[in-house]
């Protein structure tokens, strides 16, 4: 039987300006032959696997592509050629359209035959997909009204500024899981290293006693082993609605009392059949859409690595490493800087601080890997932000800027330096366009610290490039070691922006 691989469909998106690899499989003996924008090409066959390229193409829509081998044609309608981004993570990434906050008011605008989304299926196991019916995902969608609900908010407000920027179709390859740490996305040869190794290391620890027959038993009886339907789930659905923070915590009550009544986990259990597991994810959904033509990726996550905070910029270094070898190119990588968050049902943001640290710091460290902050648009009572138009729109002018030239404000205003002036100190800021500028009567979530000890009555004015601090509590200070932060906490809401309307990143730093 001939089968193309799973990304291949009708309404794809193509990635344009670099070689197109096809593939599927075929236990026949006959050519496999495929037909596209005019040209054709035969794939190379082994017996059991077929796989062709094409050469680079420009952007182009409403083709057609039919592979034959032998009686058997497979045809797909619609294909374009343009621009394909993998959109991963867990489920800030994942958070479907349905829920956002601006859902209704994209409904009627958000109609373009161009953005097309492809919604991977969740699952650990290959062969699941084989055991129950997973049509609800592994398609394309064009960007509908009828469509819009299941699409990735981030992806979608992604895809929408770099259409309007480029004018060409643009194809978004969702392949994510809510509440996975990064390391199930990684292969573990590549979690071998020295400063991750940890991941390994907890995981081997946690399964050294596993009883495997009674343990596979347990899982794939469980209602959640299949994830077939998980987007139109009434438990998901009342997890990711918003709430007041009064209707969050009886949701957490409620919750929490359900939990130790059945004394049920509210994880899986630690094993070869858990999306937590090291390389697990690798294996099943990121396998399948390996080799896919695409630009680049943009990635939300984090949430899951509380943990181990301290070692986050390792575990994506070698994640992207991971992610480019099995490609075979340094494509652009951009991710989002965890939002303010403070506590939901059993999560709590204590580890934030660390965490958006290290993430920042990947940006400084990696090669071709840029972060978009939004340290404005977080909830204190909830992991999940409602309004996703600011992440996929600051991802989407990273792209712009980063990957395709535009000569747009891009990066977030970040501090440089604290030195002594004149009696004050002046904090220097990067990335400030033409100039900062302040949404208040006050910098939020500023704090000073002197000899380890936080003190009130400082005065702080934004001027230009900086943030100058002075007044009474400063006043001798000279000396000693102060230290200042800026939304150094869980939960902070920004009110210091560039001219390009991007809010400051998080940040902590010593006087000199």
């Amino acid at each position: 039987m001939l089968k193309s691989a799973m990304p291949i469909g009708d309404h794809m998106v193509l990635q344009r300006e670099q070689e197109i690899l096809l593939w599927g499989s075929y236990d026949g003996t006959e050519d496999v032959i495929l037909r596209f924008h005019g040209a054709e090409v035969k794939a190379k066959c082994d017996g059991e696997k077929w796989q062709a390229v094409f050469p680079p193409m420009p952007a182009s829509g409403g083709e057609s592509l039919s592979i034959t081998a032998g009686e058997e044609t497979l045809t797909f309608a619609d294909v374009a050629v343009g621009e394909v981004w993998v959109a991963g993570g867990q489920s800030n990434m994942e958070f479907p359209m349905f829920y956002d906050a601006d859902y209704s008011a994209e409904l009627g605008i958000c109609e373009n035959p161009d953005i097309r989304f492809f919604d991977m299926p969740e699952f650990v196991l290959k062969e699941q997909l084989s055991e129950r019916d997973y049509s609800r995902f592994g398609f394309w969608r064009p960007c509908t009204p009828e469509n819009l609900g299941p699409y990735s908010a981030v992806g979608y407000y992604f895809a929408k500024e770099i259409y309007a920027s480029l004018q060409v179709p643009v194809g978004i390859l969702g392949c994510n899981w809510g509440g996975t740490p990064a390391c199930s996305w990684i292969r573990e040869d590549y979690l071998e290293r020295e400063h991750v190794r940890v991941w390994l290391d907890e995981y081997i620890e946690q399964t050294k006693d596993l009883d495997l027959e009674a343990y596979e038993k347990l899982v794939k009886s469980s209602p959640g082993y299949y994830r077939d339907n998980h987007l139109e789930d009434p438990v998901t659905a009342r997890m990711l609605t918003y709430k007041t923070e009064d209707e969050q915590r009886e949701y957490d009550r409620k919750v929490t009392e359900m939990m130790t009544a059945s004394g049920a986990d509210l994880l899986p259990p630690v094993g070869p059949l858990s999306d937590h597991a090291p390389g697990r994810l690798y294996h099943s959904m990121l396998s399948e859409i390996i080799g896919y033509g695409m630009r680049g990726a943009i990635w939300y996550q984090g949430e899951s690595d509380e943990f181990h905070p301290d070692i986050y910029a390792q575990t994506m270094e070698a994640l992207v490493d991971c992610w480019r070898d099995a490609w075979g190119k340094k494509f652009p990588f951009l991710y989002v800087q965890l939002a303010p968050f403070d506590h939901w049902m059993h999560c709590t943001g204590e580890q934030y601080p660390i965490l958006r640290q290290q993430q920042d710091l990947f940006s400084q460290t990696g090669e071709n890997v840029y972060m978009a902050s939004i340290m404005d648009s977080g909830l204190a009572w909830d992991i999940h932000p409602k309004k996703k138009r600011p992440v996929g729109t600051r991802l989407g002018l990273l792209a712009r800027n980063k990957v395709y030239g535009d000569a747009v404000l891009a990066d977030a205003p970040g501090a440089v330096s604290a030195t002594w002036e004149n009696g004050r100190i002046r904090v220097a800021m990067a990335n400030v366009g033409d100039g900062l500028t302040l949404r208040g009567d006050e910098i939020r979530d500023l704090q000073v610290f002197v000899d380890g000890r936080e003190i009130d009555g400082f005065e702080a004015v934004v001027e230009g490039d900086c943030i100058l601090l002075g007044g009474p509590s400063l006043t001798g200070a000279r000396g000693s070691v102060v230290e200042i932060r800026l939304a150094w906490k869980p939960y902070a809401k920004v009110n210091l922006y560039n001219s390009a309307g991007l809010p400051a990143k998080p940040f902590r730093l010593t006087t000199v």
